[in-house]
């Protein structure tokens, strides 16, 4: 089909796509959505995020440094295998979690293999076993299964806000005074 300003083949259309994309309604157009996009991006920046990921490394980071200073309340020397041991998972993949935790600085790994929580490492640990050891007793003292009562204060060790921590911890408190 041939008519008024219109080509044939694929040079035909280049040549209609050319003049559009020069065109002062396409280049206004455009700037338009460049400029509305670098907004849009800075506004995104700010939302604070956690993605499911993020999240779950986080989670596992915490659980490895609680496994950690557990361990090292136990055994003179903590090693890696002690780690794969505890938790239940591959040498290979404790082995990659010990080299982020120690970028991370959590870790420090001597030439001996063995592994010591750093100051920022140990305080993250104790946060997080603290957080365990309450909820756990909390449950069990609402009249949980110890079993469940663990297990539910393993997931919430890593979900529950500062705030909420404190309020459940200051309620304990109160009712172990009296």
């Amino acid at each position: 089909m041939e008519g008024p300003g219109m080509s044939r083949g694929f040079a035909g259309f280049l040549g209609n796509s050319t003049l559009f994309l020069n065109s002062t309604f396409f280049q206004k157009a455009l700037r338009f959505f460049q400029y509305n996009v670098r907004i849009l991006v800075k506004i995104w920046r700010k939302i604070p995020s956690m993605t499911y990921q993020k999240h779950k490394s986080e989670e596992s980071v915490e659980d490895y440094l609680e496994t950690i200073l557990l361990l090292s309340k136990k055994l003179p020397n903590v090693r890696s295998i002690d780690i794969a041991n505890e938790m239940g998972y591959s040498k290979p993949s404790v082995s990659v979690a010990m080299k982020n935790l120690k970028q991370h600085n959590y870790i420090s790994v001597l030439e001996d293999g063995y592994i010591r929580l750093t100051k920022e490492g140990r305080a993250l640990a104790e946060s997080v076993y603290e957080r365990h050891s309450l909820l756990s007793e909390w449950l069990i003292s609402l009249g949980v299964a110890p079993e469940t009562a663990v297990a539910d204060a393993c997931k919430m060790e890593h979900d529950i806000s500062s705030e909420s921590f404190e309020a459940i911890k200051r309620c304990v408190d109160k009712l172990l005074k009296s």
